[in-house]
């Protein structure tokens, strides 16, 4: 199967190809890949290309809300083949899960946004010091707020974390549990923005 798919990194166990490549199995039909995916960044490619149609195997996507969830499938024995940012790839392998990182793509321009709430005195990386500041750990946003911090002489010990699940990090902004998440909101959402890559 060619998958030309645009997602950050991608995991598969190393049985996969042993299971997934018997003609006899997969001429019955006995044979599914089984994809872990997050937002259908990998299924809606595939899709849409007609890359998935007239396969000699099964294809079935499950959707979850961040990378260590995914990981925590592929430990399950629940899925084959994942999607994740590169820091829950790192986690993967560092944990010792039977993983390779077998695709990698990148993204132009900023991939990540910092915002914080009106009035809170954050206007850049450096004011973040003693403040609360939402992310999910173990993710890609979680990689992006470490080199950031670094790059301005911080650590992670100089701000008081607020660990929460991807999509609960607007509300927890707006409801004033954390000063600055790492999110994606549309401008006028009354959220000022200042947006940083790993290298600015």
């Amino acid at each position: 199967m060619r998958a030309r798919i645009c997602a950050a990194l991608f995991l598969f166990l190393p049985l996969l190809s042993a299971c997934s490549t018997s003609s006899e199995a997969a001429a019955t039909g006995q044979v599914t890949l089984r994809i872990g995916d997050q937002g259908r960044s990998v299924e809606l490619p595939l899709r849409l290309s007609g890359q998935l149609d007239n396969l000699p195997y099964r294809v079935e996507f499950s959707q979850f809300a961040s990378g260590p969830l995914v990981n925590q499938a592929i430990q399950a024995g629940a899925i084959d083949y994942g999607s994740m940012g590169d820091t829950p790839a790192m986690f993967a392998q560092a944990s010792g899960l039977p993983v390779s990182v077998v695709s990698v793509s990148r993204t132009d321009g900023p991939g990540y946004t910092l915002v914080a709430r009106p009035g809170s005195g954050v206007r850049t990386v450096a004011d973040l010091r003693g403040k609360k500041v939402a992310y999910s750990k173990n993710t890609a946003n979680h990689g992006f707020l470490l080199r950031v911090l670094d790059q301005r002489g911080l650590t992670q010990k100089d701000v008081s974390p607020v660990d929460v699940p991807l999509q609960n990090v607007g509300n927890v902004l707006e409801s004033g549990r954390s000063t600055r998440p790492r999110c994606r909101r549309r401008p006028g959402s009354g959220i000022s923005r200042t947006t940083r890559t790993p290298s600015s």
